[in-house]
């Protein structure tokens, strides 16, 4: 059986990585890279890196929307759309130096009936996968609480799914008990309204997190790594500071993650795991795209501290 992302605020993501000029005055020259994107379809294109059977299905639309279902087919990856009737968004990403300049493309409404489109189509699939991975923002028009109808569909199916989200959507979702949240420093913020700033919050927002319901809690710190907690114990992983492409390393976590709790490895070393791919995506040049060999590179670099909750 599949693991089910669903990404319902997709992008065409373009890249380019600038070479530094050996003279002032110099031509810029450097690499292009243009791929499928957003949360749902990076983190398929994780768990496909990781050997794991993942289907994506994406609410995509317009005059790109054939050229973003052709790229995501032609990398492998099984892309089940929906129609959304606009164009998908278009980011750019600029890295120089090993520093990222991002310019974030606005979405068009989407009409009122693409909500019920949506979770109809999450019905047909939901029973006959393993997991499900909800990812990312919502795009205008759609209901704020889709994810929360999609975690409850799967909950009566007896579906694990995992959120990450934001906002509004990030709120009511864990109302709906997901099995799992993973969400960054600011999405944890703004959800439980404390500052997490430092190791001595760190018990109490993932005690917080705990007594909503989930099963499995993790928040990503950036370069402080990654904080989790579950039914045996918390803990802080991180691993080697190292600089690289930052974009999708969220999505790769959450796709380590769902894959080590799956193949029954334990929650700790899942939370190891999710940790090393993430750092694993710094060295990928398309978000998500990682290579095993790096995964398990960084898994030996990774540190592990228990926090009391």
């Amino acid at each position: 059986m599949s693991i089910l992302t669903v990404t319902l605020h997709p992008a065409w993501d373009e890249t380019v990585f600038l070479s530094p000029a050996s003279r002032v005055g110099d031509p810029l020259t450097g690499a292009w890279i243009s791929s499928a994107g957003g949360k749902g379809v990076n983190v398929a294109r994780a768990l496909q890196a990781l050997s794991c059977r993942a289907e994506a299905m994406v609410l995509c639309g317009g005059r790109n929307g054939p050229r973003f279902l052709a790229a995501a087919r032609d990398e492998g990856l099984c892309v089940w759309p929906v129609p959304s009737g606009v164009p998908v968004r278009v980011h750019t990403t600029v890295v120089e130096r090993e520093k990222e300049r991002r310019i974030l493309g606005v979405s068009r409404p989407v009409a009122r009936a693409t909500g019920g489109h949506v979770l109809w189509a999450a019905r047909e699939r939901i029973s006959r996968v393993r997991a499900l991975l909800l990812s990312g923002s919502l795009p205008p028009g759609l209901p704020v609480d889709i994810y929360a109808a999609m975690i409850t569909m799967a909950r009566t199916r007896g579906v694990p799914a995992f959120l990450d989200a934001s906002g509004e959507a990030l709120r009511r979702g864990i109302r709906a008990r997901p099995f799992g949240v993973k969400i960054n420093r600011a999405e944890a913020e703004g959800l439980l309204g404390v500052c997490i700033s430092g190791p001595s919050a760190w018990p109490g927002a993932l005690r917080a997190l705990l007594r909503s319901g989930v099963q499995i809690a993790a928040v990503t710190l950036g370069a402080e790594g990654m904080i989790a907690a579950g039914p045996f114990g918390a803990v802080h992983v991180r691993g080697l500071p190292l600089e690289g492409f930052s974009v999708g390393c969220g999505d790769a976590a959450l796709a380590g993650l769902v894959d080590g709790l799956l193949r029954g490895v334990g929650e700790r070393e899942a939370f190891i795991w999710s940790a090393a791919c993430g750092q694993a995506n710094l060295r990928a040049r398309c978000p998500g795209r990682i290579a095993l060999k790096d995964v398990r590179r960084a898994r030996r670099s990774i540190e592990v501290k228990g926090i009391p909750v």
